[in-house]
């Protein structure tokens, strides 16, 4: 998968009320996010430390 400047669950846990329409309006788009597969996020620390998770 290519690196791209953004990380969707990232973004989402950053900013939590944000719509769809935010996310365009703050420039995020599905040409500059990536989503990784599962066990990047399963062994980041931001996302074991994150009360969500």
């Amino acid at each position: 998968m290519d690196n791209k400047a953004n990380d969707w669950i990232l973004s989402t846990m950053a900013n939590p009320s944000f719509t769809a329409t935010d996310f365009i309006n703050a420039g995020i788009t599905s040409n500059n996010t990536s989503i990784y597969e599962r066990d990047r996020y399963l062994n980041s620390a931001l996302i074991q430390d994150s009360p969500e998770f």
